[in-house]
């Protein structure tokens, strides 16, 4: 499991101590509250009903024929899973005699030579571990990390991993903008492909095609004002408006006839009126900013062509 909610060393170290003290409570709790054992048993249950689910098999191309989730748990295996818990403060001050957390030693055992001393590592970390570094077997992320450039999001990103076998155990915790904001970068990278992908089917190169990086997806990137990345790096970069078919084209003459203008003015204001009455309005967060700006969903597309 891997734990991010600050760069600080003095939050991490904080951070570490809470869940230590928490983990050693667990443990004395559980060795004298029997009803603990049936709340390991409903999360078991969870876990069996993800194993079981198609979707898994389609989107991590597995085989689950071969994975197995036990029917129930006892006291013994649970006692086994929560010894083999070590947490780790990963953090540059581990010298620092003012820490609360002291165990800063991420060391993976040798499996092939001692099967049986297997950890399960909870890392709560900042910088150090933002460059380089991979958490083997990771399959949970608790993750709470600011940033205005996206591109700093795209390099954490990588940190929601997950343990081969394991795809049906896999939880991200995020808070739901930020959910939006690596939502949004997972669609500009998938748009970015797509304009490679056409550029090398052309056979051209990279002098010869304009690549579009577009700068947000979504209400809460553009709430965000979140930047693709820092300014020097777009230096040789060009600022431009396209509509959603990808072009930049747009209307430069109008006609001045009063009654052209009435009847188109006449027929958007019908359109607006008539989504109101038979479509769900949406409501953004640019409305409590005194935006007029609103949205309507389930629209036909019969009713705009």
């Amino acid at each position: 499991m891997l734990v991010h909610t600050s760069h600080q060393v003095d939050k991490i170290d904080y951070l570490a101590n809470k869940i230590e003290n928490y983990l050693l409570t667990f443990k004395d709790r559980i060795k004298s509250d029997a009803s603990l054992k049936s709340k390991f048993s409903q999360q078991l249950e969870i876990v069996r009903a993800n194993s079981k689910n198609k979707l898994f098999e389609s989107h991590f191309d597995l085989d689950l024929g071969k994975y197995t989730v036990p029917e129930n748990i006892s006291y013994t295996q649970i006692y086994s899973i929560i010894d083999k818990i070590a947490l780790v403060s990963y953090h540059s001050k581990e010298k620092d005699p003012g820490l609360k957390h002291f165990n800063h030693k991420l060391n993976y055992p040798n499996l092939e030579r001692d099967p049986n001393e297997a950890r399960i590592f909870i890392v709560v970390g900042g910088n150090r571990i933002s460059r380089g570094f991979t958490l083997e077997g990771l399959t949970t992320s608790y993750f709470v990390r600011e940033s205005g450039t996206q591109d700093t999001l795209y390099q954490m990103g990588r940190w929601f991993g997950f343990r081969i076998g394991y795809e049906d155990t896999i939880m991200i915790c995020l808070p739901k903008d930020q959910i939006a904001w690596y939502r949004d970068i997972l669609n500009l990278e998938l748009e970015l492909r797509d304009d490679l992908a056409q550029m090398n089917e052309r056979e051209m190169t990279p002098s010869m095609w304009e690549i579009k990086m577009v700068n947000s997806k979504s209400f809460e990137s553009l709430n965000k004002k979140l930047k693709l990345c820092d300014e020097n790096k777009l230096r040789n970069t060009k600022k431009k408006k396209l509509s959603f078919g990808g072009t930049n084209q747009m209307t430069k003459h109008f006609k001045r006839d009063n009654k052209v203008q009435e009847a188109n003015f006449n027929l958007a204001r019908k359109f607006v009126d008539e989504l109101a009455k038979r479509n769900e309005f949406i409501e953004n967060s640019f409305l409590h900013q005194g935006s007029p700006n609103i949205n309507f969903s389930n629209i036909p597309v019969s009713d705009i062509l």
